[in-house]
């Protein structure tokens, strides 16, 4: 591998050469009786040099000044954060703000396109010009703008301020140019008349060096000019504004690399997502060794970024995407005294060459190690703990980060009133970010900051807290990332605010002393637009996880890879909530210390029209699913194994009023399979088995597969097989029901249960009558059942045996199929959760290659095979009503009711960014077939399967299945 290191060559500059009207001092003067004035030989008594008290060279005079400067094109350049190498960006794609650095171009730009704000020029660290002098070389004009008015002719000179800028280019006029040697005095030679207009540009610079002009445009007024400042600092920010590490930008670009530029304000907080991006985690270095991107691979010496290579622009730069996963903002910082950043650099690898940057810091923030409890209040610092520390703080700031270092501890001070990191309520702040290990036993909370946005929570970790939610993040347009709470005495967390992310977070027996039995995680009425995902809730005192308030409501949140394990009460507690999605939730053991009430998942007022993918509610100690709610969808679900331990005629799913169910497995329920109650109507079964319910109980109604009370409901290709007595109960409520397609029951004589005040049920006490086709015998065989060899991905079982104290692991399984309940070895021997009688085995709701009941039994559909449901919404039918209270339905004008076509024998792909994500197969979507009766429809990879065109109630749609069908 060859080894390439950008170098910068300067060679010494020669001494000023004498000339009749040029001069540092008197002895330069050829007349008698002149002295060397201002750099100017004239009359005048003696002794007199034109050097400043600070060392640097003032010119006046048309007479050329020489220097000698050997720069290679890809020369570092120097400055007070370090040397760096690698692509600034230039000025023509990111306009520069003039209240902020900027980073110019290697093409001219005007001065009034590079203004600075006092602010931006104090991050130099610089007060004012370097005594260093100034090496330059001239290759413009002498003879350019020359004039014969009186007092002319005049210059244009100043000073460069920041050894960064050595190796700067800047033009007069277009015209003359010098390269700055060094920081100091610099001048042009260019004859200029009074009036005339001159403009001074940097027409190239090193790279990643940001340069401001002041003074550097105007007209000449009877007196040369001098007042030209340029001032170069270190750059890495891919936007001059962007360059502090808390900063950040509107997001008004195709992506992050073409955006203008412009300042993120809090006034955007809540406006959508990612009206703005976070500029710290972007910066930029040219790469100017390197010809272009292809075969180019990126590193960082931290090994903290992802990187992408850029060469659109002419030239090749190595732009930062992000931070990587599981790296912080601690890894770029040095605790140890004196605390600051750390020097990075990227090494471009293209073939067997390797061409790395100068390392350098990349941020220009302060970072300041706090030792004391206090207001921060600095905007732009960075504030380390380095020690353990009896502390608090209040972030009385904008872009105030807190960083508590790795192997050290933020312990509180004691204070049951105040948490130990905090904002106040009297003032919204944004752009912050905390980091790193709280502990606040003996606070009241760990972390508050209300009223906040566009703000950080990364790598927290929190023990403790003892009144209220140890974590309180109400935040819009917030990142909570890698966080672990353990311990608090009432709740853990409290997320409420518009579009943020929630990544990657787990909360650990929260409501240890509460008397209320507060839950893991609370999401306020205002929880709106949010992206969750990656939760894991372990060993609440109360709820896992609870959802609302007495307003209405938390809405169109996408909630990914949700494991609630182990709650004291319900395991998903959710009331005031519509238009979310669900996607791979895990709810197993909860109910621990309300055994006969608690569910796994319990609907409460004003929830609706929210959808549930691939949910495993097992092994809880009340109820799978349990209504109110209204309007769900359930999709590809396994509802297993709850027991009521006593507690009657409870059923494990109580079917939420006007709910569709599609490819669902409900099983194993001592208490009976489903309960549609009166007054629970127009619901929706399709492929759904309900099998093996009801054992344990006494008999009659308290064991039956499905007990039917409510209206106009229908069950399309259904199993409703091996209950402990009847599969179908239809009470004097039910009416008007449908059994439709192929109906799967246990045995002819036995199966139905018609009461004589039903109103035309949809079946007969001798199951006859339903519109499809009804056959009869056990499902038994049909799933691959008790697992007797050791799954690999879980912990706690040996041989798929485990007993209930001993297992830790409630939700890892070989495949998504599997489940804890109790143990047994056939499918009627093991029922309900095993926390009775403390021995558990996984069971595997996947269907047996070998089974011709269940699996592949369903056609493909076409495009006449649709379904038309109507939503209930109320007394009151309404187009408004309708697209408020159903997921994704469509006025019907002809009837005057709200309702959904979607294909039968199909579910739509959620999340993909097709269709309305209300988990039916309607037009214009991506849908995956049904094939089988129960929530395992295949195995392996998805593929295409067919297409449903144009022209029917349901068209253009793509139908995807598994490629392997039965284990």
């Amino acid at each position: 591998m060859h080894l390439r290191l950008f170098v910068l060559v300067v060679a010494s500059a020669p001494a000023l050469v004498g000339c009749p009207d040029r001069c540092t001092s008197d002895a330069d003067c050829p007349g008698s009786g002149e002295a060397c004035v201002d750099g100017t030989c004239g009359p005048g008594g003696g002794g007199n040099t034109s050097s400043s008290s600070s060392g640097s060279v003032s010119a006046s005079s048309s007479r050329a000044m020489t220097s000698s400067m050997a720069t290679s094109a890809s020369a570092p350049s120097s400055g007070s954060r370090g040397s760096s190498s690698g692509t600034a960006t230039s000025a023509a794609s990111l306009p520069a703000s003039s209240s902020s650095l900027t980073a110019t171009s290697d093409g001219p730009s005007s001065s009034s396109a590079l203004g600075a704000s006092s602010s931006a020029l104090s991050s130099t660290g610089s007060t004012g010009p370097s005594p260093a002098s100034s090496s330059m070389t001239s290759t413009g004009s002498s003879s350019a703008n020359s004039s014969s008015s009186a007092g002319g002719p005049y210059h244009v000179s100043g000073q460069l301020v920041g050894d960064a800028g050595v190796g700067v280019v800047i033009a007069l006029n277009g015209s003359e140019q010098l390269t700055l040697g060094a920081a100091g005095a610099f001048a042009f030679t260019t004859d200029l008349a009074s009036g005339a207009t001159y403009d001074v540009t940097v027409v190239a610079r090193p790279p990643n060096v940001a340069c401001t002009l002041q003074g550097g445009s105007g007209a000449v007024s009877g007196a040369d000019v001098t007042a030209v400042v340029i001032t170069c600092v270190p750059s890495f920010g891919l936007y001059a504004s962007g360059e502090g590490w808390n900063d950040w930008l509107v997001n008004d670009g195709a992506d992050s690399l073409s955006a203008t530029g412009t300042a993120c304000t809090r006034t955007l907080a809540g406006t959508g997502w990612d009206p703005c991006f976070h500029a710290g985690e972007i910066r930029a270095l040219e790469l100017r060794d390197v010809p272009d991107c292809v075969g180019v691979m990126l590193t960082d010496a931290l090994d903290a970024f992802t990187w992408t290579c850029d060469d659109t622009g002419g030239t090749v730069r190595a732009i930062s995407k992000g931070l990587k996963d599981g790296r912080y903002l601690s890894h770029l910082l040095n605790f140890t005294a004196p605390v600051g950043w750390k020097a990075n650099s990227v090494t471009a690898l293209r073939g067997a060459d390797a061409y790395p940057s100068t390392p350098a810091a990349w941020w220009p923030n302060p970072v300041v190690a706090q030792f004391a409890s206090g207001n921060l209040s600095q905007a732009g610092t960075i504030y380390v703990v380095t020690e353990d520390l009896a502390a608090s703080f209040n972030l009385s700031a904008d872009r105030v980060g807190l960083v508590i270092a790795p192997g050290f501890t933020l312990l509180g001070r004691g204070d049951t009133t105040d948490p130990c990191v905090e904002t106040t309520t009297s003032a919204a702040r944004a752009f912050l970010w905390v980091e790193g290990d709280i502990d606040a036993t003996g606070d009241k909370a760990a972390l508050s900051l209300p009223m906040t946005s566009f703000s950080v929570v990364r790598g927290l970790t929190t023990l403790g807290g003892e009144s209220g939610d140890t974590v309180y993040f109400p935040t819009d347009n917030g990142l909570f990332v890698d966080a672990a709470l353990t311990g608090s005495r009432q709740g853990s967390l409290w997320l409420d605010g518009s579009f943020g992310r929630v990544r990657n977070v787990t909360v650990t027996e929260s409501g240890v002393s509460s008397t209320g039995g507060d839950a893991g995680i609370y999401l306020g009425a205002n929880f709106d637009d949010n992206d969750v995902a990656d939760i894991w809730v372990l060993r609440t005192e109360g709820n896992g996880i609870h959802v609302g308030t007495s307003s209405c409501c938390a809405e169109r949140n996408v909630f990914r890879r949700i494991r609630v394990l182990q709650a004291g009460g319900n395991g998903i507690s959710i009331s005031h909530m519509r238009h979310n999605v669900f996607d791979d939730v895990v709810v197993a053991d909860s109910g621990v210390r309300t055994p006969s009430t608690a569910a796994g998942i319990t609907f409460g007022s004003y929830v609706y029209a929210n959808v549930f993918h691939r949910v495993r509610s097992t092994s809880n100690g009340g109820a799978a699913l349990y209504r109110n709610g209204y309007n769900l969808v359930f999709l590809d679900s396994v509802l297993t194994g709850s027991d009521y331990e006593g507690a009657g005629d409870e059923r494990g799913v109580h079917a939420p009023d006007g709910s569709v169910f599609i490819a669902t497995t409900i099983a194993h329920h001592t208490g009976g399979g489903v309960d549609v109650e009166q007054l629970m109507d127009r619901m929706v079964f399709m492929a759904t088995a309900i099998v093996a319910n009801g054992v344990g109980e006494s008999g009659g109604i308290s064991s039956t597969g499905l007990y039917l009370q409510g209206d106009d409901n229908r069950f399309i290709d259904t199993a409703i097989t091996d209950s402990e007595t009847q599969d179908v109960y239809a009470s004097q409520f039910a009416s008007n029901d449908q059994f439709e397609g192929i109906l799967l029951l246990t045995n002819q004589a036995t199966s139905c249960y018609v009461s004589s005040l039903a109103i035309s049920p949809g079946i007969t006490g001798t199951c006859t009558g339903a519109a499809g086709t009804v056959t009869f015998g056990s499902a038994a065989g049909s799933f691959v059942g008790a697992v007797s060899t050791d799954d690999v991905a879980n912990a706690s079982d040996t041989n798929g045996v485990g007993t209930w104290a001993a297992i830790t692991d409630w939700a890892s399984f070989d495949n998504t199929f599997r489940v804890w309940e109790a143990a047994g070895a056939t499918m009627t021997s093991g029922y309900g959760n095993c926390r009775l009688t403390g021995s558990c085995r996984i069971w595997d709701w996947s269907l047996s290659a070998s089974d011709d009941k269940l699996r592949d039994v369903l056609a493909l559909p076409t495009a006449s095979d649709v379904i038309v449901k109507q939503w209930n919404i109320g007394t009151t039918q309404t187009a408004a009503q309708c697209t408020q209270f159903s997921p994704g339905g469509v006025w019907n004008t002809i009837y005057a009711r709200c309702e959904s076509t979607f294909l039968n024998h199909a579910m739509e792909v959620l999340l993909d960014g097709i269709g309305n994500d209300n988990g039916l197969c309607e037009s214009n979507e991506t849908c995956t077939v049904t094939p089988n009766i129960g929530a395992y429809q295949g195995h392996g990879t998805l593929v295409q399967v067919g297409t449903i065109g144009a022209g029917g109630a349901v068209e253009n749609v793509t139908l995807l299945g598994w490629d392997q069908n039965g284990r």
